[in-house]
């Protein structure tokens, strides 16, 4: 204390410097920290969202095709709270499982939602054996099932059904917070679309993840009309050889008048409920 008292410069200097450090060093971690509610569009191929609450909860849905999600949430997440509170598989093709079994693998993943629908390849039967093995609470998604995390409600939207394609067995996720809405879609085609519009009357949202990253076998007038969005949110990385997203569904949100962005043009995309802002990190 004394020592401190007889150079005050230094120890303003000092501080300065490990404040930088922090800052520089450890990225996004700092700088995304904050008491909103975050909702973080990650650029990989396949899907990849996560959601921040106020409170501090983190909520994942799906991981991508490869290990590079590992990367995007240890740089996202603060450092005193890497912990996944809830992970989201929609459906178990590798584009979307992948990359969510390595955060099982690498991350405290404290449960875990599935459809109820299995597949038959190794990817599978790593993350059952994976699941086994950490002893994390599994759900299956059921109609209507609902999760509250903090301010963000994650109301589940299914079908009592299984499809032969894992596609149409994605689980559809209505997320509300106190400021918005949004509609999480995985990788569901028309014929599921068509169903969930007869079924249910919760697809209103402001801002919807286009399904399946965009591909013309998805998002029918109709069910765009259903949901009656304000903004949407198209995953999918530069580098994917389908085309995605098709000429078509973007001519379609031009012509709603609908504002969308894409990671394949943006990089990693943020909204904030609070401002309903959709910007590029």
């Amino acid at each position: 204390m004394l020592f401190f008292s007889f150079f005050p410069s230094r120890l303003f200097w000092f501080l300065g410097g490990i404040f930088l450090l922090l800052c520089f060093g450890l990225g996004k971690n700092i700088l995304l920290a904050s008491s909103e509610e975050r909702i973080i569009f990650f650029d990989v191929f396949g899907d990849a969202t996560l959601l921040q609450s106020k409170e501090g909860h983190n909520i994942v849905v799906d991981g991508g095709k490869n290990e590079i999600i590992l990367q995007k949430l240890s740089n996202t997440l603060p450092l005193w709270n890497q912990e996944i509170d809830l992970l989201v598989i929609t459906h178990f093709d590798s584009d979307h499982l992948f990359g969510a079994l390595q955060i099982l693998k690498h991350f405290s993943v404290h449960y875990i939602l599935v459809n109820k629908s299995t597949k038959n390849t190794a990817l599978f039967k790593d993350f059952a054996h994976t699941l086994r093995e950490k002893n994390i609470p599994l759900f299956l998604g059921d109609k209507d099932q609902d999760f509250s995390l903090g301010g963000i409600k994650l109301d589940t939207i299914v079908l009592e059904k299984i499809f032969p394609e894992q596609n149409n067995n994605s689980l559809v996720q209505r997320i509300s917070t106190e400021n918005t809405t949004l509609l999480l879609t995985g990788d569901i085609e028309k014929k599921v679309e068509k169903e969930l519009i007869q079924t249910t009357q919760k697809l209103k949202s402001v801002l919807i993840k286009i399904p399946h990253h965009g591909s013309k076998s998805s998002l029918s007038s109709e069910f765009l009309a259903a949901i009656s969005p304000e903004k949407a949110i198209i995953i999918a990385h530069k580098s994917n050889p389908y085309g995605h997203p098709h000429q078509e569904k973007i001519t379609q949100l031009q012509k709603a008048g609908i504002l969308w962005k894409s990671t394949k043009i943006e990089g990693d995309i943020l909204f904030s409920p609070l401002s309903l802002s959709l910007s590029s990190l």
